[in-house]
């Protein structure tokens, strides 16, 4: 019985050790308030080397961001009509990337942006509020790299519940495959890109950001006949943030998933 005692007591010992040889650093993430700044200085947009932002996503981050951390949303209008988006972080900002397939091509500079062929990226600050909700809309022209700017950043006032024109600092380009203010089986849609630096967002870095995305389908480039259908993210509402993405170089997760989360680093066993 004692030599059974002292085997327990040796494991024991044993197990003690290991288990405090493990060097475990514990982060617990706080998501940052931000404070959007109405300061617009475009022309000094910094990004990083070798980026360049004109909608064709060449560089080699988007390849493993569309892995990592991309989803997907579907048009009301039809299932082959479709959004993908994905997004990659640094120090210096947030880089979106936006694959919309779409036959239907339709921009009229003479009508809103929001009823012209179009994608939309709404960005708020990590909060359960609403008053800071900023949306861009990448409205391509049939010029490459080339996006429509005109009425293309808006903030949601919560006391007035609409959408208000902001100057938000941002970049951004698409590029259409196919050809412009047509409906044509040849068309393949359009990709656009985006960067935002995190200063536009009042804080100096993060390794998250909260989003969520939508585009706009029109049938038509005359302005009679130019309703558009609007699709967001399924379960997403635009009044209700904490149902957005939230979203770093590694995962896509939803606003809840990511609140708590607590991140384990340097987790070696020695």
């Amino acid at each position: 019985m004692k030599i059974k005692k002292v085997f327990i007591t040796i494991f024991v010992l044993l197990l003690i050790t290991l288990l405090t040889s493990c060097d475990e650093e514990t982060i617990n993430f706080e998501f940052p308030d931000y404070n959007v700044t109405n300061e617009f200085v475009n022309n000094s947009i910094i990004m990083d080397t070798g980026v360049q932002i004109d909608g064709i996503l060449n560089e080699s981050f988007w390849n493993e961001a569309l892995e990592n951390n991309s989803y997907t949303i579907i048009s009301k209008v039809s299932d082959d009509i479709k959004l993908t988006a994905r997004t990659y972080i640094t120090d210096l900002g947030i880089y979106f990337g936006l694959n919309i397939y779409e036959t239907a091509l339709y921009y009229n500079k003479e009508r809103s942006a929001a009823k012209n062929t179009s994608a939309e990226i709404y960005l708020k600050a990590f909060n359960d509020g609403v008053e800071d909700v900023y949306n861009i809309r990448l409205v391509p022209t049939g010029a490459d790299g080339e996006i429509a700017l005109k009425n293309a950043t808006w903030k949601y006032n919560k006391l007035r519940k609409g959408w208000y024109n902001w100057k938000l600092d941002w970049v951004g380009a698409a590029y259409v495959k196919g050809e412009m203010n047509t409906n044509n089986e040849t068309n393949e849609g359009y990709d656009c890109e985006a960067f935002v630096p995190w200063y536009a967002l009042g804080v100096k870095t993060s390794d998250y950001i909260q989003y969520t995305v939508a585009f706009n389908h029109v049938e038509s480039y005359y302005e009679a006949n130019s309703e558009r259908t609007w699709t967001g993210a399924p379960n997403v509402s635009l009044h209700s943030p904490a149902t957005w993405q939230v979203a770093s170089n590694n995962e896509t997760l939803s606003y809840f998933e990511m609140k708590d989360k607590t991140i384990v680093t340097n987790l070696n066993m020695q």
